[in-house]
């Protein structure tokens, strides 16, 4: 009988509080909801290509020779590697024009790394065949033919199916070429043997820890005789066919006529790949001739560096948006559980008349605690892992051929849920229990005494509270009566507007730095790198000459790439570069600053103007840092340039109508030796910062949700607490209209002053979290404009409109008999 009373007691307990069991289930499953997506969709996503990566077998580095690997170069990598436990394999990567005029780049079929998937068709096996690209499907069919330019003449392929590369994983982006427009169109793959007479160009590694550090001592050995090599290649290659053709000379009167024409052809072959290395040779005169390339930077596609980057910033989100929700969650939580403790005060009494000790009506409490924390944690998980989760990788993964990946659940981040949902429900409960079990049983069956009253300090000024009428009396002295729950309405509410207006403003300021950087840093259209005093001539736009100079530079936490920029005498750049202070915001004068860097760059190596850096193999005094959103870059004034220099590089302002022609010329030219398209690079980071973009729209949301959820658990809570004084006022003649507008007024008051603090904080989080979730070389901008602030206020506008009906609602089903029921 005892039993079934308890039992009775915490199933009554659940019916007479379901209101707020479901409003605290809700805040629950919305905080675990967020803890477990955020933190499971990065991880998962990252075994998931640890995993794709292992079972393509794709290369941990690749060695690309722009010239070829001689059978020297080959024999010493192969020595190189001998005793680690590594696979290598040699293989080939050229670009050729289709005969519309689009860049095809042309690789070996894979031998035993980097593999190719998701296979339609079959792969070739005569020279004359060719698998394509899957992403070209919808302009090529299996069984047609395509024609390219190849050594002078047209080569006529047949497309036997189509395959991914488990490399080139991005949808668009194949990487940069001189052919063409600049940009790899589709790429394919062919036998080794279609490649007879040259030589690999590719080498690729997988597995070994020490890999990357050989190459590059092998790297430092190599490059110094590197020309040498070339040279004499050239030398040779060009002797080879001069006693061919001899021997044809002397031979051709015993050649039948098919043989005849074969040597021909060959001969003809010959003269063209000798054309075409002699060709390259001069055009790479003074560049490295060796590139050692890491898994994430196969030629053609940084896609995997450019999602690890995705995944390092949305595990830095993950580990304090989650945080703030479980925060406001607690202050909610605390709340509701004085309310409820306070209702529960006689059954209390009872259960212990009854005979049950202080552990039994704790076990009552903490088994509806128990029950909060692991339905919010069961549902709220099972939701973050089916729908939050897939949603944000996608968002990572849209620009790549992945169109979904095999989710893999993690009991932490749920263990991490329910510890953090029963922590919020039990240790509040165990803080207001403690006291009360204390008592003994006659003092709990009675209610609790009320609080002796105070006066407030409106009270202390007779002139101001004179003058305030009965409702505004009533307003104020309730405001102060009940300062738990006013605190917790304010610090809840400034904590969902805090996190609204840092996830609006992480948005603008994601968004925006494409345009700072492309449209108001850097106006010029492109820069083109040529030879020392070769500089390109185009009829159209304007161009300005200086000298550029790039290197590896090895930071504190990474490798990148710094830009070294030098100034011409008297030459001003400030309609293709705009330097400003990126404090002040003031033009510098490169003549007078001497040295300016990049804000990127000065933040990555710690200085600030005056002190000494350095850099490209001297030491710079910081005469200015630039504000710079994207790279590592050194602007040197013409002070610093050495004499003997010339210019190797320009900048190009264009109209749109000429771009596409600007690039095919400059291209042609054998003065060329690399150009950047700004319109590219502006596209293709436009692409990599989206996907945090979109996370923070997801963030946004959910924390307009918190907003909603929190407002609405506490106007439950106010009603429900006040149940006997509203019906006290409508037995005393109060208008309903009266007693709805004065509970608006409260909630009205305290949310605005929540949602002004939330303001000043949301300021705060935002620069916060803009330092913590910026990749590497980037920095974004702290200007968020107006609209992460004004959003929110009109969300929470139409969230108070909306309860104002609810408040009435409410009231008008208030009873005047629960005026009646009061013991006080």
């Amino acid at each position: 009988m005892l039993k079934k009373t308890y039992w009775l007691s915490l199933l009554r307990t659940l019916q007479s509080s379901w209101s707020r069991f479901l409003a605290l289930a809700s805040l629950l499953t919305l905080s675990a909801f967020v803890l477990v997506g955020l933190q499971l969709a990065g991880p998962s996503l990252d075994s998931w290509l640890t995993a794709f990566k292992a079972e393509q077998a794709v290369p941990h580095v690749t060695v690309l020779a722009k010239l070829g690997f001689s059978q020297e170069e080959k024999k010493e990598l192969e020595q190189e590697f001998k005793e680690q436990n590594v696979t290598m394999n040699f293989g080939y990567m050229q670009d050729v024009l289709l005969q519309d005029g689009r860049v095809l780049r042309l690789f070996s079929l894979p031998d035993e790394l980097a593999q190719l998937w998701n296979l339609e068709g079959q792969l070739p096996s005569l020279d004359s065949e060719i698998v394509l690209g899957k992403v070209a499907k919808s302009d090529f069919k299996q069984g047609q033919d395509v024609e390219l330019d190849w050594l002078g003449g047209v080569k006529r392929l047949t497309i036997t199916g189509f395959a991914q590369s488990s490399q080139l994983i991005s949808k668009e982006d194949f990487g940069p070429s001189l052919l063409g427009q600049g940009q790899v169109d589709v790429y394919g793959f062919v036998p080794s043997t279609f490649f007879k007479n040259q030589k690999a160009n590719l080498a690729q590694i997988g597995g070994g820890e020490a890999t990357q550090n050989q190459l590059e001592m092998w790297l430092a050995d190599q490059e110094s005789r590197s020309w040498e090599a070339a040279q004499a290649d050239l030398r040779q290659q060009k002797k080879d066919l001069q006693q061919a053709q001899q021997n044809f000379i002397q031979a051709q009167e015993y050649l039948s006529k098919m043989e005849l024409e074969r040597n021909q052809r060959s001969l003809q072959e010959g003269q063209q790949q000798l054309t075409v290395y002699e060709e390259a040779v001069q055009r790479l005169e003074g560049q490295e001739l060796v590139e050692v390339l890491d898994m994430g930077e196969f030629p053609g596609s940084s896609s995997y560096t450019y999602l690890d980057t995705s995944i390092a910033s949305l595990k830095k989100v993950a580990n304090w948006i989650p945080p703030i929700f479980y925060g406001v969650t607690i202050l909610v939580a605390l709340t509701s559980m004085v309310r409820l403790v306070q209702d529960e005060r006689q059954n209390m009494g009872l259960l212990s008349a009854l005979g049950y000790g202080p552990l039994a009506l704790m076990f009552k409490f903490f088994s509806y605690g128990l029950l909060l924390a692991a339905l919010g944690a069961g549902v709220g998980g099972l939701l973050g892992v089916g729908i939050l989760a897939p949603m944000i990788q996608a968002i990572l993964l849209q620009g790549t051929v992945f169109t979904g990946i095999e989710q893999s659940l993690s009991w932490p981040p749920f263990l991490w849920s329910l510890g953090l949902g029963g922590l919020s429900i039990l240790l509040p409960l165990l803080w207001l229990l403690v006291p009360d079990l204390r008592q003994s049983t006659s003092q709990l069956m009675r209610p609790k005494p009320p609080s002796k009253g105070k006066r407030i300090f409106l009270e202390r000024l007779p002139g101001m509270w004179s003058r305030l009428n009965f409702s505004q009396k009533l307003l104020a002295r309730n405001l102060f009566r009940y300062k738990q729950r006013m605190l917790m309405t304010v610090l809840g509410v400034l904590g969902s507007i805090a996190l609204l207006v840092a996830a609006l403003g992480l948005q603008v300021s994601i968004a925006g730095v494409a345009d700072k950087q492309f449209h108001h840093v850097w106006n010029y259209d492109a820069l083109l790198i040529h030879r020392e005093g070769q500089p390109f001539h185009y009829d159209q736009g304007r161009s300005l000459s200086l000298y550029y100079q790039e290197e590896e530079l090895d930071l504190p936490r990474e490798t990148g790439r710094l830009q070294v920029l030098t100034q011409l005498p008297n030459q001003t750049w400030s309609d293709m570069i705009r330097l400003e202070d990126w404090q002040t915001g003031q033009d510098l004068d490169l003549e007078q600053a001497g040295v300016v860097l990049s804000q990127p760059l000065a933040e990555e190596l710690g200085v600030s103007v005056g002190d000494h850096v350095s850099l490209v193999g001297k030491t710079w005094t910081v005469g200015g840092i630039a504000r710079q959103h994207v790279g590592y870059t050194l602007y040197l004034s013409p002070a610093h340039m050495s004499g003997d220099v010339e210019t190797n590089a320009q900048l190009w302002q264009l109209s749109e109508e000429e771009e596409a022609a600007f690039r095919e010329s400059a291209l042609k030219s054998t003065g060329t030796l690399s150009l950047e398209d700004t319109a590219l690079m502006e596209s293709f980071f436009r692409d990599t910062s989206q996907s945090l973009n979109q996370t923070m729209y997801l963030v946004s949301f959910l924390s307009l949700g918190l907003v909603v959820i929190i407002l609405i658990t506490l106007t439950l809570l106010n009603l429900h607490e006040r149940t006997r004084e509203l019906a006290t006022m409508k037995v005393l003649g109060f208008y309903p209209r009266e007693m709805q507008r004065l509970l608006y007024r409260e909630l009205l008051y305290l949310t605005s002053l929540g949602a002004l603090l939330g303001l000043v904080a949301g300021y705060y989080l935002h620069g916060f979290l803009l330092g913590q979730i910026a990749p590497a070389g980037v920095i974004f901008s702290r200007d968020m404009g107006y609209t992460p602030y004004l959003l929110p206020l009109v969300l929470l506008m139409l969230v108070l409109m909306g309860l104002y009906f609810f408040i009435q609602e409410k009231i008008n089903r208030i009873p005047m008999l629960d005026a009646l029921k009061s013991l006080e």
